[in-house]
């Protein structure tokens, strides 16, 4: 970006719980706004934070990497200060800076997801897991991991898959543990 010296990427975490998704919207809280807006106070300047992808309404993310461009260095205590800046739903875990070849979205090779499910009713879960109240069939369930693993064709799950020269993912691990 011209008139930027600076590019940074950053790994950070945030409970999606009070969030309406990642990407910033009008009249709504995301966590993109919420992370732009404490970035921009602390370096004093406009920051756009590009992160790897989207999440969802009420979604966390454990790791979630991300990119923005600096007019200026961060200071020595950069994590600490921003932290301290942040709700405590959402946390920076470590930033490096980065040449303007990188991309958050466009960099990535492979994304991970965890899908979190209880059988015991539990408070705490709640807001992290998926109560299922009925007996689980783990050995169904593990035969059924195997079967999505390798490429797959997902062009039922793409929007505009016209946009894109193919619509396959490579599923390199899929199970489930108790």
């Amino acid at each position: 970006m011209e008139g930027y010296s600076f590019k940074y990427l950053v790994e950070i975490a945030y409970k999606g719980t009070r969030y309406k998704g990642w990407q910033r919207q009008p009249k709504e809280i995301s966590v993109q706004a919420v992370v732009e807006d404490a970035l921009s106070k602390l370096l004093g300047q406009k920051i756009v934070f590009i992160g790897c992808g989207r999440t969802d309404t009420g979604v966390h993310a454990s790791a979630y990497f991300g990119h923005f461009h600096s007019k200026k260095n961060i200071p020595d205590n950069f994590l600490f200060i921003i932290n301290k800046m942040l709700p405590g739903d959402i946390a920076f875990y470590r930033v490096t800076e980065v040449g303007n070849e990188f991309h958050a979205q466009f960099s990535a090779v492979r994304r991970g997801y965890r899908y979190l499910m209880h059988t015991n009713v539990n408070p705490f879960l709640s807001e992290t897991s998926t109560y299922y109240e009925y007996p689980v069939q783990m050995d169904l369930l593990q035969a059924l991991a195997q079967d999505i693993k390798d490429s797959k064709d997902f062009k039922a799950f793409c929007k505009q898959p016209e946009l894109y020269d193919h619509t396959s993912c490579n599923i390199f691990e899929a199970s489930w543990n108790q």
